[in-house]
């Protein structure tokens, strides 16, 4: 019998509590991921600029996921949170597991990163509207192109059209920005012909994958719900 798991990851949009509190109760596992204290600074330390950008979480927001994430605890949910580490690593590293595990599993997340998960046929995301490349090489798109949710910058005069043209050379791109290695033989349009690996495009490069957490720290990171549902409605009660 195969089990459908369940990983998800709030977005950024509102969420909708009495909605999700029901999926809780219905049908799949859940397993709700958080990021832990300090969670940037992994990749900041490999990619200074990484997320640099980003605003803090709105006050009204943080109070509504500290909320929902009380009221998890009296469902059948798990929640997760590891110090030093992102939501969408612990959230990878499960979805892979169970998927390796012969599981079918959906993650929930509109973050274009997680659509790499998705070159494991048992894995599929739900949320992301556009994707713009095999999920095999997200990593590589997008540290030419870049990605301002993630301050990535890209490379200059490398574009969605460029991207496509290269196609035939993506795997020995790959193999020069990893190892520092020469772009000059390849047919690079006039504008990249100049184009010279350095650690900024290697370390965009890096950063874009998910990493693996290791299984100690996710299960010392992991809550396990205990169902009530009586509590759970009357703390919903006091928020409607």
């Amino acid at each position: 019998m195969r089990a459908m798991t369940k990983v998800t990851l709030p977005s950024a949009t509102r969420l909708s509590l009495r909605q999700e509190f029901e999926r809780t109760w219905n049908g799949a596992l859940q397993i709700w991921c958080w990021d832990g204290r300090n969670n940037n600074d992994r990749r900041r330390a490999i990619y200074p600029k990484y997320k640099a950008q980003r605003e803090p979480m709105a006050e009204d927001y943080f109070s509504q996921i500290k909320l929902f994430r009380e009221i998890l605890t009296h469902t059948p949910a798990i929640q997760i949170e590891c110090d030093g580490w992102e939501a969408d690593d612990v959230a990878g590293t499960l979805a892979r597991k169970f998927a390796a595990a012969g599981h079918q599993v959906t993650c929930y997340s509109n973050d274009l990163d997680w659509s790499q998960l998705e070159a494991n046929p048992n894995i599929r995301i739900d949320g992301i509207q556009k994707r713009p490349t095999m999920p095999r090489w997200i990593p590589l798109y997008k540290a030419l192109v870049g990605d301002t949710s993630d301050n990535i910058s890209g490379v200059a005069g490398f574009g969605p059209g460029t991207w496509t043209k290269l196609k035939p050379y993506w795997e020995e791109i790959e193999d020069a920005i990893r190892n520092r290695g020469s772009l000059s033989h390849l047919p690079l349009p006039p504008r990249l012909r100049n184009l010279v690996v350095d650690d900024e495009l290697r370390n965009s490069l890096l950063i874009t994958h998910i990493f693996p957490v290791p299984d100690d720290e996710i299960a010392a990171g992991t809550t396990l719900g205990q169902p009530n549902r009586e509590a759970a409605e009357q703390i919903l009660g006091n928020y409607y």
